[in-house]
């Protein structure tokens, strides 16, 4: 930090967070970017804490008015294991989907 010429402790610390802060979303938005949209879709409702299972007429009702189509069961469950594969999400206990990142999360839950 001396040699950017910031001396105060706590100016280098706010300046570095919001550095490593902006870095950050920028993964999480090339990441997010690269997901199939119904993955996004899902990891989105992961995000602001959904309690609903993904199988029923309510949540394929959400994902059909975000999808523009109502995916079956199998291109749910597929994308359950995409999204486990790459460290996105994980199951906490039957039926309950989590996000794996709590950085990922609060992310994901402004978009």
């Amino acid at each position: 930090m001396a040699l950017e010429g910031i001396y105060d402790i706590q100016v280098g610390f706010d300046e570095h967070d919001q550095r490593y802060l902006l870095n950050e979303r920028s993964l999480f938005a090339k990441s997010v970017e690269q997901l199939n949209p119904l993955d996004k879709v899902l990891l989105k409702l992961f995000a602001k804490d959904w309690s609903k299972g993904l199988y029923t007429d309510e949540t394929k009702s959400v994902l059909e008015s975000e999808l523009g189509k109502r995916p079956s069961n199998p291109l749910i469950g597929a994308a359950l294991t995409r999204l486990t594969e790459q460290d996105l999400i994980y199951n906490e206990s039957r039926g309950v989907w989590l996000v794996a990142d709590p950085s990922l999360k609060s992310f994901m839950s402004e978009k």
